[in-house]
C-alpha cells in the first residue's frame, strides 16, 4: 500500500515528462517482478506442503489448492494491475477506469449466473471471475 502511494505521489508530480513516467513505471513493474518471484517460491512452498500445513479432508485437498492457486493469480495480477491504476488516477482518466470496473462487473455477474446454471461449483466460479477480471 505504501508503495503504491508513493508511485501515485511520483506519476503525478511529473506528468508531463512522459520519459520520466516510464522510468517510474519500469522500476516499479521489475521490482514487483523481483518481490512476485520471492512470493512464488512461498506459495510453491505452501502449495507442495497443503497435506501437512493444513488439516483438510483427503478428498477436498486437490480443490484447497486449486482455490489457493487462484487466490495466488489474483494477488498477483491485482498487484501488477495497481501501477496502472495509479497511472490512470495520477492522470485524472478515472472515468476509463470506472467503465473498465462497470464493464467487469457485468460480464463476472453474466459468467457467475452462467456457471451456477451449467452446474458448476464454487471452484469454476472464482476461476470464471478470475479470467473475466484481469484478461478483459
Amino acid at each position: 500500500m505504501v508503495l503504491q502511494q508513493t508511485i501515485l505521489k511520483d506519476i503525478s508530480s511529473c506528468l508531463n515528462n512522459h520519459e520520466k513516467i516510464s522510468k517510474i513505471v519500469s522500476v516499479t513493474f521489475y521490482s514487483f517482478v523481483v518481490f512476485s518471484l520471492l512470493v512464488f517460491l512461498f506459495f510453491i512452498l505452501i502449495y507442495l506442503n497443503f497435506d501437512a500445513l493444513f488439516k483438510i479432508d483427503d478428498n477436498l485437498v486437490e480443490m484447497a489448492k486449486g482455490v489457493f492457486l487462484i487466490t495466488f493469480l489474483i494477488f498477483t495480477f491485482s498487484f501488477f494491475a495497481s501501477i496502472y491504476d495509479n497511472i490512470l488516477f495520477a492522470s485524472n482518466k478515472l472515468y476509463i477506469k470506472n467503465l473498465l470496473d462497470i464493464a467487469k462487473s457485468i460480464l463476472i455477474a453474466i459468467s457467475s449466473v452462467l456457471v451456477v446454471y451449467l452446474g458448476y461449483t464454487i471452484y469454476e466460479i472464482a476461476l470464471a471471475s478470475f479470467l473475466l477480471l484481469y484478461y478483459i
